[in-house]
């Protein structure tokens, strides 16, 4: 993509009421100090959940595809990986 198309997909979304939300283009936005430092999206149906995270900084992809219904364990597998392959610990909010 171009440069500009990223930005705009890494910027916070504006709302009517002038609030941002930490989301852009489809994707979540995980944001620590100003700066976006994972892309993810969640998603599923009909008896299958999926996780996709972008990590910029640790440049690093997670994909998770799971025959499961349900996200919540999802973030805990995804920060599982995330801390095996990199050595420490992520921080979650």
């Amino acid at each position: 993509m171009k440069a500009e198309t990223w930005e705009k997909a890494l910027a916070p979304a504006v709302l009517a009421n002038g609030k941002t939300v930490d989301y852009g283009f489809g994707w979540g936005l995980t944001i620590e100090e100003k700066k976006v430092t994972e892309l993810w999206h969640d998603g599923g149906y009909g008896g299958f959940s999926t996780l996709n995270s972008i990590y910029f900084q640790d440049k690093m992809c997670v994909v998770i595809l799971c025959n499961i219904d349900g996200f919540d364990y999802l973030s805990a597998v995804d920060d599982g990986i995330h801390n095996i392959y990199l050595g420490k610990k992520k921080a979650r909010k």
